[in-house]
């Protein structure tokens, strides 16, 4: 039997969604340097057009993303894929700045440049969609959704196959399980992908 949360533990049901697959979204600062930073909560909302939907914290939140603002200023910006291996970065590039002027440069990525957008592409990633903002929905809540169409796309030909599923023999999604915090440091549980497992459903005959 499942057990009901409380009203006051009600905001925390949102970790019942867990785990969440990361992405760097690479944008343009205000004085146009480059900003990365890590963000779970992205999905596909169409594929024809292709778009997708984005939530990120506003000021409503424990803190304003600087991401947000770059895109609300810009309406635009660039989805990262990482993969296994970039685990450290992805955290890392979770904290603010003390010791590093540039988000993008703390990453460790070399830069690509986007054919339809502003922003860079991360060139350690296996694949990069450039998005242009179509709408912004502030529902009162402490995320910004953004929908935004994907103008170009580009990805790794060893880590796709021709129809763009993952070769899971070349690529390795990252998968974030939980997050625990201390006064000087983070710990983030990744799931380990390197065991896949086949399951054939067969259709229901008619009699």
């Amino acid at each position: 039997m499942k057990k009901r949360i409380t009203n006051e533990q009600l905001p925390m049901s949102i970790c019942l969604l867990q785990p969440t697959r990361p992405i760097f979204c690479t944008t343009k600062n205000e004085d146009g340097s480059d900003h990365a930073a890590p963000f779970s909560w992205i999905t596909a909302i169409s594929c024809d057009p292709p778009r997708v939907a984005f939530a990120l914290q506003n000021e409503r939140g424990k803190k304003l993303s600087h991401t947000l603002e770059n895109i609300l200023r810009e309406r635009e910006f660039v989805v990262n894929m990482p993969q296994m291996g970039q685990e450290f970065a992805l955290v890392q590039a979770s904290y603010g700045l003390v010791n590093h002027s540039c988000k993008f440069d703390r990453t460790g990525s070399g830069r690509e440049d986007s054919i339809c957008v502003k922003p860079k592409m991360m060139a350690d990633c296996v694949a990069s969609l450039e998005c242009r903002v179509f709408t912004t929905i502030d529902s009162g809540g402490d995320h910004t959704l953004i929908l935004a169409d994907i103008v170009s796309a580009y990805y790794e030909e060893n880590c796709y196959d021709e129809s763009l599923w993952p070769n899971v023999k070349n690529y390795r999604p990252l998968i974030n399980f939980r997050e625990y915090r201390f006064d000087d440091h983070q710990e983030h549980i990744f799931i380990d992908t390197t065991r896949e497992y086949r399951v054939v459903v067969p259709y229901e005959k008619k009699e």
